[in-house]
């Protein structure tokens, strides 16, 4: 479970930290949004942290599409790239190799995410969330 609170915590300041660099001059509104999803993801995963089983079960559900849709999205950005396909000024000049070395840590993210996935699925933590359940917390039990 620690493992799982780390990883989605470092993504989301991973992709905090990319959009303001890449961004153009950051305005109030883009602080404004990104500290709202911020207190948001935070109460999430403080929820996942206390065995709430719905919470646990929409964070696996979020892994394993990260962890489908990245690697997928790679495979698809290849696929067009070898056959020919071009985009002005974004495709048009990485040659296979380059394009390959570029999307390693995006497909890298995605297979953590899809075994931190399959992780949350294994009878261990449906024993935690029941131990945490019977420890008095009423909106556990599920």
């Amino acid at each position: 479970m620690v493992a799982v609170l780390i990883w989605v915590g470092l993504s989301w300041a991973a992709v905090t930290t990319f959009g303001f660099v890449y961004s153009d001059p950051i305005t109030g509104e883009d602080i404004f949004y990104t500290l709202g999803l911020t207190v948001i993801l935070g109460l999430w995963m403080w929820r996942v942290w206390d065995g709430g089983p719905m919470a646990v079960h929409y964070m696996r559900q979020l892994l394993l599409a990260f962890g489908v849709f990245a690697p997928g999205g790679v495979a698809l950005l290849v696929v067009f790239t070898l056959s020919g396909f071009e985009m002005r000024g974004v495709l048009e000049d990485w040659p296979t190799a380059k394009l390959a070395v570029r999307t390693l840590p995006v497909i890298a993210f995605g297979v953590v995410s899809f075994t931190l996935s399959r992780m949350l699925r294994r009878p261990i933590v449906r024993a935690w969330i029941s131990a945490r359940a019977a420890a008095g917390r009423p909106d556990a039990r599920a």
